[in-house]
């Protein structure tokens, strides 16, 4: 993975489900949130990738995740203001779920990280979830 990748956001698990492979994990990543905007990077079986989106006022997200050199995949689904997004994906005429969670704090290099590549600090922001 690329260094600025690497060092984008705040740590992060999640994990996307797709018929034929099953649940698979996203590994090294991260996000930054700054309402109403959200990106941050990581890696998974298909490779390296970067994500750009948003979080709406009511909780609604979406999110364009591109794989480094290679194609796109569309993320809906909504945050529950806990710090838990969750969604379907979809590309190509396939679809699956998909979720991911911020790790609650971030350690001290990692702000310190965030610093300087002139990003917010601390934990992803409370936003209204849907239905609430």
């Amino acid at each position: 993975m690329h260094e600025r990748s690497a060092r984008h956001g705040s740590p992060c698990e999640g994990w996307w489900e797709q018929r034929w492979f099953g649940r698979r994990p996203m590994d090294d990543l991260r996000l930054a949130v700054a309402p109403p905007r959200l990106t941050g990077s990581g890696d998974d079986v298909v490779g390296p990738f970067v994500l750009d989106g948003s979080i709406a006022a009511d909780g609604g997200v979406e999110i364009r995740k591109t794989y480094v050199g290679k194609h796109q995949v569309v993320y809906l689904g909504q945050y529950d203001g806990e710090g838990r997004l969750w969604g379907t994906w979809s590309c190509c005429g396939d679809s699956g779920r998909w979720m991911i969670a911020l790790r609650r704090g971030r350690s001290a290099a990692d702000d310190a990280l965030a610093a300087d590549a002139g990003e917010p600090l601390g934990d992803i922001p409370r936003i209204a979830p849907r239905g609430r």
